[in-house]
């Protein structure tokens, strides 16, 4: 047999399976690329269609790859009748499978947004420690020129200390938002290969997320810590100044007062 006759066989036998023209031009090509690499590796014509095996398995084999939802389409496309009854059941029963599709689709959502949510919340923290340590600069300035030096120096000093850990902390947030987004990446793939073919790089995914952030990244990773470890030791210094100013006096920190719209205009006309 030649391979244009069990090329013709395959065709026919996908036809009888409902399965679609782009499906079985998808197939026939695979199928070609795999005749053609036996009959470069020095298999005759008839040797490479002889191991292709037969075209009715070959058509079996292609409608098992297929995405769920296509494939419960194929027994629709080999008989009207049944289309006819299937649509009506769906009209009639529209009333219970609507609902569920559509909470279905919700808890899809849902997860989605939730892993999205995720992510934020890891970087709404990092940033909310950064920010610390921002006013932790402006507290320690304004305790400092406004005779709190003790409690400037302590509160201001903690906060930096924060500020700085916060950048000490960035490898492990990029660490964790790699993880969540590639969860986030296989659930939509998940969802998207019922009704599709999705192209699912598990090898390029597992690499990425099986090596450390700081592993790929060493010379960045050093650099992150240098840093924040400068800043987090500065403050660290400031506070234990500032308590020892206080004479490890609690009650004299609460004496800074409160940073506010009036106290910028202020700080800024004192300079």
């Amino acid at each position: 047999m030649t391979y244009e006759e069990w090329s013709e066989e395959l065709r026919h036998a996908l036809e009888k399976r409902g399965v679609s023209k782009a499906e079985t031009e998808r197939a026939c090509a695979f199928w070609r690329e795999a005749f053609e690499d036996r009959t470069e590796a020095g298999m005759d014509e008839e040797e490479a269609v002889a191991d292709l095996g037969n075209a009715e398995e070959a058509a079996d084999a292609v409608v098992e790859s297929l995405p769920p939802f296509q494939k419960s389409l194929l027994g629709l496309r080999q008989n009207k009748e049944r289309t006819i009854l299937v649509i009506v059941l769906l009209v009639v029963g529209a009333i219970v499978w609507v609902p569920l599709v559509f909470a279905a689709a919700l808890v899809a959502v849902s997860i989605f947004l939730a892993l999205w949510s995720a992510i934020g919340c890891v970087w709404l923290a990092d940033g909310a420690a950064m920010l610390s340590g921002i006013s932790g600069i402006i507290a320690l300035i304004w305790g400092c020129t406004q005779g709190y030096l003790a409690a400037g120096l302590a509160e201001g000093g903690v906060m930096v200390a924060v500020g700085g850990a916060s950048v000490m902390l960035i490898p492990l947030a990029i660490q964790l938002t790699s993880i969540l987004y590639h969860l986030q990446a296989r659930f939509v793939r998940w969802v998207a290969h019922f009704f599709m073919r999705v192209v699912n790089p598990e090898a390029v995914i597992e690499e990425k997320t099986s090596t450390l952030w700081w592993r790929r990244h060493p010379d960045t990773f050093r650099l992150l810590l240098t840093i924040g470890g400068i800043i987090c030791a500065a403050g660290t210094i400031l506070a234990l100044v500032g308590f020892a100013v206080s004479g490890f006096d609690a009650a004299v920190f609460s004496a800074l007062p409160a940073i506010g719209p009036s106290t910028f205009g202020a700080f800024s006309l004192h300079f």
